[in-house]
């Protein structure tokens, strides 16, 4: 999803500009963030790792299923 779409199915446009900070920033819940974590992790598999830790601590939020 790109920023146009994001505004077109009524994401706000702060939230939009706060992506950037997501971990600092109270605008996003914690299962967003751990989605975004998560999508970080995955998208630049060379530099990062999904770590045991880090897939016990989104699977608070999310099931198998859901991280595919």
């Amino acid at each position: 999803m790109d920023t146009k779409d994001a505004m077109e199915s009524d994401e706000s446009p702060q939230r939009i500009l706060l992506l950037n900070a997501w971990q600092e920033s109270p605008q996003f819940t914690n299962r967003e963030k751990m989605a975004l974590k998560w999508t970080e992790a995955v998208s630049v598999i060379t530099e990062n790792h999904i770590t045991d830790e880090l897939f016990e601590e989104v699977s608070k939020e999310y099931n198998a299923v859901e991280l595919v």
